[in-house]
């Protein structure tokens, strides 16, 4: 199915049943996951789907509706129950329009097609080599687990501002378990890789990195209670970035008097030595695309500069409370379109945590 062409069918369908404004978000994504235990290759998976995600405005009275489509007619029947719902839903009175305006980024490492024909071999030798590896490193260690997931994904987006517009990337997904055991002490790790392409992924490099923190934990001890300086690696620092930052620079949380950064807007928040960035487009990134979920063009933003904060994230909804323009940052899930981040990261470089590594 043609996943532009679905997009077409509701916009008509939604303007024949009196509709004021309508958007239909259309995501068909090809997928495999291969997995290897202890006992060898142990199961490969495939499988097809499309979700729609519509939108449906009469009035001021919306209606957020999501499915999962068999055939092209399928979104005759959900664009009627969107309108049927929209009818007899409250008004909003904070709403709007829909994007008046849309837009395509240009990325780069964004398809990589190994992933895109899913030719199993080179993938199925990915799973096996990563159970292989762990004995090879260190005796002590072996691969409980090893997973590749590959998928290929087509969207497309339109509204009744727009024609619809359409985009397509890959995602390759690794991860490894490793045991370790000596004597009577065991110890685990697991590592992954995970990123649109195969450019930086080193095989080699996640088991040997999920082997060394396993083997070293086996002689891991209680910390006793104290104050320490403690350094965080890249990932857990991204995750910790992830769960306390985010939601407090989401715009619809700033609305809802849920975020402590309400009325913060070029405050210092953080140490002058942190400069976040929030990046939608950046290559060979996971969350990157050529525009959000609503068809505005993603971009690189800095959230807070040198510790002060500088922006929060919109979508087309909360941008029109506040005034502003959409950030590209829409995000859609069952019954929700709402602003989230892309791909977070630090301005700090990989070398100053290199430097305290080596130091310490």
């Amino acid at each position: 199915m043609d996943v532009a062409e679905i997009v077409e069918r509701g916009l008509r369908k939604a303007e024949a049943l009196g509709a004021s404004e309508a958007e239909i978000f259309i995501a068909r994504e090809v997928s495999t996951s291969i997995t290897g235990t202890v006992k060898g290759l142990e199961n490969i998976e495939s499988g097809e789907s499309i979700a729609a995600s519509l939108r449906i405005a009469i009035g001021k009275k919306i209606s957020i509706q999501t499915c999962i489509l068999s055939r092209v007619e399928d979104i005759d029947k959900a664009v009627e129950d969107a309108v049927k719902i929209a009818r007899v839903a409250p008004e909003d009175r904070d709403w709007v329009s829909l994007p008046k305006s849309i837009g395509k980024t240009p990325l780069y490492y964004i398809v990589d097609d190994r992933i895109k024909k899913q030719d199993l071999d080179m993938f199925i030798d990915f799973v096996k080599r990563g159970l292989e590896k762990s004995r090879e490193i260190d005796e002590r260690a072996y691969t409980s687990e090893a997973k590749a997931q590959l998928s290929y994904i087509v969207k497309a987006i339109g509204n009744s501002n727009y024609s619809p517009i359409e985009s397509e990337k890959t995602v390759f997904s690794y991860i490894v378990e490793v045991k370790a055991i000596e004597n009577s002490e065991e110890s685990g790790y697991y590592n992954y890789y995970v990123a649109p392409t195969l450019n930086e992924f080193n095989l080699d490099k996640v088991v040997e990195d999920a082997v060394k923190i396993a083997v070293k934990s086996l002689r891991a001890k209680p910390v006793e209670t104290g104050n320490y300086q403690v350094l965080f690696t890249p990932r857990v620092f991204a995750s910790i970035l992830s769960a306390l930052i985010v939601p407090a620079v989401r715009a619809d949380m700033v609305i809802k008097n849920r975020s402590p950064l309400k009325n913060k807007l070029y405050s210092e928040i953080l140490s002058e030595k942190l400069t976040i960035i929030d990046d939608g487009a950046a290559p060979n990134m996971l969350n990157s695309s050529e525009f959000d979920d609503e068809g505005v063009a993603t971009m690189r933003k800095t959230v807070f500069d040198r510790g002060t904060l500088v922006t929060y994230l919109y979508d087309t909804y909360t941008a029109n409370i506040d005034g502003k323009s959409s950030t590209g940052n829409a995000r859609r899930t069952s019954s929700l379109v709402y602003p989230d981040a892309t791909n977070i990261s630090s301005a700090t470089r990989n070398r100053v945590y290199r430097f305290y590594i080596k130091r310490y």
